[in-house]
């Protein structure tokens, strides 16, 4: 069975092509939009629940994931700065961590 031309790829492998930033079907890219959303609403109530219960190691965790995430995947950076979750409370965190990170301060520990 072949999968019709609008969606050529599984769901991993339109997550892997997204995050790289390459180009998708217009049904893929809808796909991949909507897993790049569920990943940065899982951001944001890590982190509401992390402040909620003053785990301060949690929230730096957290940050320090999509931080990583966002950096190694080009395509699922350009889909956090258009979305509205780039004005969340932490946004600034994430945008003063990835700044620091791109001027060589701060790199991840593990890369």
């Amino acid at each position: 069975m072949t999968k019709p031309p609008d969606t050529q790829f599984s769901l991993q492998e339109i997550w892997r092509i997204g995050c790289s930033g390459e180009a998708l079907s217009e049904k893929d890219r809808e796909h991949f939009l909507g897993l790049a959303r569920s990943r940065f609403y899982t951001f944001r109530l890590g982190m509401a629940h992390a402040q909620r219960t003053g785990n301060q190691a949690k929230g730096t965790s957290l940050l320090d994931g999509l931080v990583t995430e966002l950096i190694e995947n080009p395509g699922l950076e350009r889909v956090w700065h258009g979305s509205e979750f780039a004005d969340d409370l932490n946004a600034e965190a994430v945008r003063a961590e990835i700044e620091k990170r791109s001027n060589g301060a701060g790199a991840h520990p593990l890369h």
